[in-house]
């Protein structure tokens, strides 16, 4: 089951995929609120032994322990991947978006950077259970990585690729596990 932070965030605020939300809507309460529905509801899914793909940021060490801490309860493999972009792609990727879920725009993108530049030492890259991959390239060579790091990584044949649609908020278009 393919869960997107975006497509959560608007339905706790009990508006459509695509209307903007208010700036209150995404400060630290806010997300983390999000963040623990995202794994609520991957908990069910691994519960009734389905699949759980968390496509979020995940740029707070804090949603990243959660997810992993979710999956183990769940005694299921945790595998995060960090689709690792540069800001001016992730510009480009969301300047292009149209009739999205995702509210990020080159302000976002800004913010995201900045955070990321501040955080250097506590990148996922830097914690267990989580893979970089490069996002530069379009959508299907990022879901192609992906894949092989699953097959190659916990043997597994969830096929990423048919959980996203490539032109509705598919993986590359910013950092996601």
């Amino acid at each position: 089951m393919l869960l997107r932070s975006d497509l959560v965030r608007k339905e706790l605020a009990g508006l459509p995929a695509t209307e903007r939300l208010a700036a209150e809507r995404y400060t630290p309460k806010a997300a983390d609120r999000v963040y623990r529905e995202l794994c609520t509801r991957a908990a069910q899914t691994l519960a009734a032994h389905g699949t759980a793909i968390l496509d979020a940021t995940f740029t707070q060490a804090r949603h990243r322990r959660l997810v992993a801490e979710t999956a183990q309860r769940a005694q299921a493999t945790f595998f995060g991947i960090w689709i690792d972009v540069d800001e001016r792609t992730r510009m480009d990727r969301v300047a292009a978006r149209r009739d999205d879920a995702s509210d990020a725009d080159g302000s976002v993108v800004r913010a995201q950077s900045q955070a990321e530049r501040e955080a250097r030492g506590q990148r996922p890259w830097n914690e267990a259970g989580w893979f970089v991959i490069d996002g530069r390239g379009d959508a299907e060579a990022t879901l192609r990585q992906a894949n092989e790091l699953l097959r190659a990584g916990v043997g597994s044949d969830v096929d990423v690729a048919s959980e996203f649609d490539p032109d509705r908020g598919s993986p590359g278009s910013g950092n996601h596990p």
